[in-house]
């Protein structure tokens, strides 16, 4: 059985699933997810998609989220439909986080929203300010393994960000970026 058709059958007690676990408190939801994250096969996928589900802002359905995906400020974050987030990624939504749908996110990819100024001399950089800076995924966004997209990034439609590339970028739509910095080598 495919991934659609299961969220097909079983939306209605998923949907159960979520609303019930909303009245637990969220390190009790973080910890369920973290033990979660050991679990392989379909039972793993579907308890990580309803603990997700429980705490982000918006999720859509088909949402694949693999072992040992390490996600930070869950409430600020939206996935859309048909989305994949492979094993060992990293998202940290502190400064919110949007993905479209039909996007795929390969492992060990890093999403921060974030970074530290260093303005102020008289602090060391560690305890400088952050910064907060929305990300934006739009719809059909091929991440490719070990890719870095950093803060204030938005990734255009139908848009490749090849392997261990770092994305800071207002990327252009039906398009290929790779490299460190990222840059953009080809067109869709």
């Amino acid at each position: 059985m495919t991934g659609r058709r299961f969220f097909e059958l079983f939306s209605p007690i998923i949907k159960f699933f979520v609303l019930f676990l909303r009245f637990f408190p969220r390190f009790f939801l973080l910890a369920l997810y973290d033990f979660f994250s050991l679990v392989p096969t379909r039972i793993g996928v579907l308890a990580r998609y309803i603990l997700v589900s429980a705490q982000v802002k918006s999720i859509g359905k088909n949402v694949y989220i693999g072992r040992f995906v390490t996600i930070k400020n869950m409430y600020k974050l939206s996935i859309g439909d048909n989305v994949s987030i492979h094993e060992y990624s990293y998202l940290d939504a502190c400064g919110n986080i949007y993905i479209g749908s039909e996007v795929s996110i390969a492992h060990g990819v890093s999403i921060i929203s974030f970074e530290h100024s260093w303005k102020d001399s008289l602090k060391s950089i560690k305890y400088n300010n952050i910064i907060f800076k929305d990300i934006i995924i739009n719809d059909d966004v091929w991440i490719g393994a070990g890719a870095r997209i950093l803060g204030g990034s938005i990734l255009e439609h139908r848009t490749v960000v090849g392997s261990g590339s770092v994305f800071k970028l207002c990327g252009m739509k039906n398009s290929i970026y790779a490299g460190v910095p990222a840059r953009k080598i080809g067109e869709i």
